[in-house]
């Protein structure tokens, strides 16, 4: 899991952003909750609900407005290049972790990302030695060192954690469409911290991202919803036919 979730998703994504623009990451990286859905529907014949897919499309389209700033046509002028093609390795590794959390072991969650990130550091180990003999060591600065503190407390160890512990509580098919809250939350964070306007798209991209969870949600409730009350509902069946008819299941 470690090397899939921790490793093989974070050096291609950062190896991406090499290639290709961060418009790009941005909207492929909604793909995500896609690769997710056909894994279980592959693997594990889970349920897709046709509302929860409308869902899922309706989240992605409001994460392409936001990041092409309303205008979706720039991604024709760009292209797609070897960012891009990395990327989408990097999408289906976080959809396989994503996927494999249902085998997570029942431990304590803290104990779980310890975990992970042990492997994870004896994965990447072969590959600093390597960077750092070809490369030499990059040069740490006083901004260098704040921006590793947070990357290392909040998306690698907090976002983690917190994905984690949503994952196993609701599938990874619920949990996954959550993922293209990440643009639009940056989008947001640009405009409160480095004073960026809050422009029409920004609202609608918000929107359309929560109208789509909110679908997807909706829908898998309503169906767990019908699903416990048909099961309720059996025995009081059985008894009213034992009692008209005089016979009993039981032997």
């Amino acid at each position: 899991m470690g090397g899939f979730g921790f490793v093989g998703f974070n050096l291609c994504l950062y190896g991406a952003l090499h290639y290709t623009s961060a418009i790009n990451v941005s909207i492929e990286q909604a793909a995500i909750p896609v690769f997710i859905m056909v894994l279980n529907r592959i693997l594990f014949s889970q349920q897709v609900f046709g509302l929860q897919i409308l869902g899922v499309v309706i989240a992605t389209i409001g994460v392409v407005i936001t990041v092409t700033q309303g205008n979706p046509a720039i991604l024709l002028n760009e292209g797609l290049n070897r960012g891009d093609a990395i990327m989408i390795i990097a999408i289906v590794f976080y959809s396989v972790y994503s996927v494999s959390l249902r085998w997570r072991p029942q431990i304590h969650d803290l104990s779980f990302i310890f975990s992970l990130a042990v492997v994870s550091l004896a994965v990447l180990m072969p590959l600093i030695a390597w960077n750092t003999q070809s490369r030499g060591l990059p040069e740490i600065t006083a901004d260098n060192f704040l921006l590793i503190i947070y990357v290392a407390i909040f998306p690698s160890f907090l976002a983690q954690l917190f994905y984690a512990k949503g994952v196993a509580r609701i599938g990874a098919n619920r949990g996954g469409i959550f993922i293209n809250l990440v643009p639009i939350f940056g989008a947001l964070m640009a405009v409160v911290v480095l004073g960026e306007a809050f422009k029409i798209y920004h609202m609608i991209g918000l929107v359309m991202v929560l109208a789509g969870i909110g679908l997807a949600e909706w829908v898998v409730r309503q169906h767990n919803k019908n699903r416990s009350s048909a099961k309720s509902w059996a025995p009081v069946i059985i008894c009213r036919d034992q009692a008209a008819t005089g016979f009993s299941l039981k032997k």
